[in-house]
């Protein structure tokens, strides 16, 4: 969400509330140590550029690519404070970001099998990301083949260096009241 877009959600929001009124806002974000995407934006880079040099892929499908996502920090999630002249719509009751436990994650830590925890990284960022992936490849017969090929070179990949790859949860949460 745009600065504009953050200005006219807590904006709406505000006209919905009555004074008192609470409101818990939760995003996956960043810290000042991880970013909910590093290691999931890693992968499907170079997973595509693994096809690239393979010639399963061109490089315009590469460099064209688009996956649209930014994780805030906690400030950047918080509401207006009335800098523009407007006094602040909400109060901070909390605010907080946390490294939240991810199953896959705490299975590889338990069994330390790599394959097991690639192939379960993978299923995830599978289960949000096709449709984006879809969207940006060719329109050929084999496109099925290309995205199923992606998420197994991206699973081969978080085995092989489960560091360069790691995932972190990182939710932001702030629960505000509604001032005035």
């Amino acid at each position: 969400m745009s600065c504009r877009h953050h200005t006219s959600f807590y904006r709406a929001r505000a006209a919905e509330l009555k004074p008192g009124g609470k409101l818990l806002v939760q995003v996956f974000g960043r810290n000042d140590e991880h970013d909910t995407a590093n290691g999931i934006i890693d992968g499907l880079s170079d997973a595509m550029l693994d096809m690239v040099e393979e010639g399963r892929l061109t490089r315009d499908v590469y460099e064209n690519f688009v996956f649209p996502v930014y994780y805030r920090s906690l400030p950047e999630l918080l509401p207006p404070t009335g800098e523009s002249g407007e006094p602040p719509a909400f109060h901070v009751d909390k605010a907080e970001a946390r490294d939240c436990r991810v199953p896959f994650n705490e299975e590889f830590a338990r069994s330390g099998d790599p394959r097991a925890w690639a192939e379960s990284y993978a299923g995830f960022i599978r289960a949000f990301s096709e449709p984006v992936v879809t969207s940006g490849l060719p329109n050929t017969p084999d496109r099925p083949q290309l995205i199923d090929e992606l998420y197994a070179r991206m699973a081969n990949r978080f085995q092989a260096d489960p560091a360069r790859y790691e995932f972190h949860f990182i939710s932001l949460g702030v629960l505000l009241t509604r001032v005035l």
